[in-house]
C-alpha cells in the first residue's frame, strides 16, 4: 500500500511540474504580447508618413529585442521587408517609428505586418490589410475645357468645363478659383460633376470688370492634402461694345465722283476683331445716301455707325467742266466759307463751296515752289498766285466778286490757302488790278505787286515836279538873255 501510495504522489509531482511549466509558457507568451498597437487602419488612405507604434507589456521581462514590419502592395501576404524597430535599452518595450510613404507605390491594397520577437524567437504577429498610399495629385487636363481655352476673349455667361482624374482613390473636390492680374481672389467655386471625369461651374463674367483674369483648377483627391493647383489659362473678359467713328467724304457729291469713308474703332479689353463697310461706295445714284461700319470686338460684341452723303447731277453747277482729274475733294460748311477756310491742298486736290446754293470748286492744278496755278470751277477759270498773292473770282457772271482766295505759303508740295466768301462789285479798275497781278506773277514779279491808285499819283506829282522846273528853268534863261 505505501509503495502505491509513493506511486501516486510521483505522478502528482509529475502532474504539477506539467502544470507549472505549462502555465509559466502561457504567462510568457501572456506578457510577450502586445498590449498597445497602433498601425496603419484598414481601409484608411494615407500620404506623406504614418506611425507605427506598438507598445510590449512584457510584466518586467527585459529580453524584447526588436519588431521587423513587413509589406506587400499586391493584397497578398506581407513579405517584403518594411522597417524593422529595435528597443532602446532592455526596459524600453515601447517600438516606435515613422514611415515614408513617398518610397511606396500607389495602391488600395497594402498588406502591413508586423512580428514581434524575443531575441531571435517570434512571439506574436500583427497585420493589417487594405491599406491605400496615395502620394499622387489629381490630373487636371485643361485640354479638357469646353468653349474655353488659354488667352480666349469671353463675355456674357460661360461654362467652365475641366477633365480631371486620380487613379488611385478617385476625385474629392474641384474648385474653379478666378483672380486678376493684382491676384485678388475674385471667385473662388467648387465644381459639380456631370460625370465622366468631367467638373464644371457656370461663370457670370458681367460681375467682373473688363480685363484679364487667371483660371486655376485646385483639385484635391480625398483630405489627404494631394492638391493640383497648377493647371491655368489665362482668360479675357470683355462685355464692353467697340467704340465706332464714321465718316464719309465729301459729304456732297457730284454723279460719278470719288466718295472715301473711313472707319475706325477702338475697344479697350479685347480689341477690334472685325471691321465691316465699303470705303469707296458708289455715287453714280442721285439723291442721300447712308453707309454703315460695323466693328466686332474678339469677345463677341458689336457696335456700328452710320454717315450721309447726298449726290447731285453734275447740271447744278455748269455744263463746262475741269479737264483735270481730281483725285481728292474736300468740303467747306457755308460757315466756314463766310468765315474764311484755310486748307493744305496738293496738287490735283480741290475744296468744294457753295454759292447761291450751287456747288464750286477751287483747286491746285500745278505747283512750284513759289507759286501755285489754281482753278475755280464750274466754267473753269484759272489763276496763277505767287506766295502771299490774293485773287477774286466772279463765278455767277452777276457782276460781283463771289470769292477771295490767298496763297499763304507752299511746303512738303502742298499749297496752304485761304478761301472766303465775298460780295464785291466788279469796276474797271478792280479789273486792272486783278490783271496786272496776273501779268505781275506770269513776268516772275514778287508777291504779286502791282501799280495801284497810290502809285499813279506819285507818277504825276513826279512829272509834275519835272515841268515845273524846266519851265522855271527856260525863264530863268531868258531873264539872262535880257540883260
Amino acid at each position: 500500500m505505501v509503495k502505491k501510495e509513493g506511486n501516486i504522489f510521483a505522478n502528482k509531482k509529475e502532474v504539477f511540474i506539467v502544470v507549472s511549466l505549462s502555465f509559466l509558457f502561457g504567462l510568457l507568451v501572456f506578457v510577450m504580447a502586445a498590449s498597445t498597437v497602433n498601425l496603419p487602419v484598414a481601409g484608411g488612405n494615407y500620404s506623406g508618413a504614418f506611425t507605427i507604434n506598438i507598445t510590449v507589456d512584457a510584466n518586467g521581462k527585459t529580453n524584447m529585442t526588436n519588431i521587423t514590419c513587413y509589406h506587400n502592395s499586391s493584397g497578398e501576404n506581407a513579405s517584403t521587408f518594411l522597417v524593422g524597430i529595435l528597443n532602446e535599452s532592455d526596459a524600453d518595450l515601447d517600438f516606435t517609428t515613422s514611415i515614408a510613404t513617398a518610397s511606396l507605390a500607389d495602391s488600395t491594397l497594402y498588406n502591413i505586418s508586423c512580428s514581434i520577437y524575443n531575441s531571435t524567437t517570434l512571439n506574436k504577429t500583427i497585420s493589417v490589410g487594405n491599406i491605400i498610399i496615395d502620394n499622387t495629385a489629381p490630373n487636371v487636363t485643361f485640354s479638357g475645357i469646353t468653349n474655353t481655352i488659354n488667352n480666349g476673349n469671353y463675355s456674357a455667361t460661360i461654362v467652365l468645363n475641366v477633365s480631371v482624374v486620380d487613379s488611385t482613390i478617385g476625385i474629392g473636390a474641384v474648385y474653379f478659383n478666378i483672380t486678376d492680374s493684382s491676384v485678388t481672389q475674385h471667385n473662388f467655386t467648387k465644381a459639380s460633376t456631370p460625370g465622366g471625369g468631367y467638373y464644371n461651374i457656370t461663370l457670370d463674367t458681367t460681375v467682373f470688370a473688363d480685363g484679364k483674369y487667371n483660371i486655376t483648377v485646385w483639385a484635391n483627391d480625398t483630405q489627404l492634402g494631394n492638391l493640383n493647383n497648377s493647371e491655368e489659362i489665362e482668360i479675357t473678359i470683355d462685355d464692353t461694345a467697340p467704340s465706332v467713328t464714321f465718316t464719309c467724304t465729301p459729304v456732297s457729291a457730284l454723279a460719278g465722283e470719288l466718295i472715301t469713308c473711313v472707319c475706325s474703332g477702338t475697344d479697350a479689353a479685347s480689341g477690334i476683331a472685325t471691321t465691316s463697310f465699303t470705303v469707296n461706295p458708289s455715287s453714280d445714284t442721285l439723291g442721300s445716301h447712308t453707309e454703315t461700319c460695323t466693328i466686332t470686338d474678339y469677345s463677341g460684341y458689336s457696335a456700328s455707325a452710320t454717315a450721309t452723303f447726298s449726290v447731285e447731277s453734275t447740271s447744278s453747277s455748269s455744263s463746262s467742266s475741269s479737264s483735270t482729274s481730281w483725285t481728292n475733294t474736300y468740303t467747306a460748311t457755308d460757315e466756314e466759307f463766310v468765315e474764311g477756310y484755310t486748307k493744305e491742298l496738293a496738287v490735283k486736290n480741290r475744296v468744294r463751296i457753295k454759292v447761291g446754293g450751287t456747288n464750286h470748286y477751287l483747286g491746285i492744278k500745278e505747283l512750284t515752289s513759289t507759286t501755285a496755278t489754281i482753278e475755280v470751277s464750274s466754267t473753269p477759270q484759272q489763276a496763277n498766285l505767287a506766295i502771299g498773292d490774293e485773287r477774286k473770282f466772279d463765278v455767277t457772271a452777276d457782276g460781283y466778286y463771289d470769292i477771295y482766295v490767298k496763297l499763304n505759303s507752299i511746303s512738303s508740295n502742298k499749297a496752304n490757302v485761304t478761301i472766303k466768301s465775298i460780295h464785291e462789285e466788279i469796276t474797271e479798275e478792280t479789273i486792272s488790278v486783278e490783271e496786272k497781278k496776273e501779268a505781275a506773277v506770269a513776268g516772275g514779279g514778287e508777291g504779286g505787286e502791282v501799280e495801284t491808285e497810290g502809285s499813279k499819283v506819285w507818277i504825276w506829282i513826279v512829272v509834275i515836279v519835272v515841268l515845273l522846273i524846266i519851265i522855271g528853268g527856260g525863264y530863268g534863261l531868258k531873264k539872262k538873255s535880257r540883260k
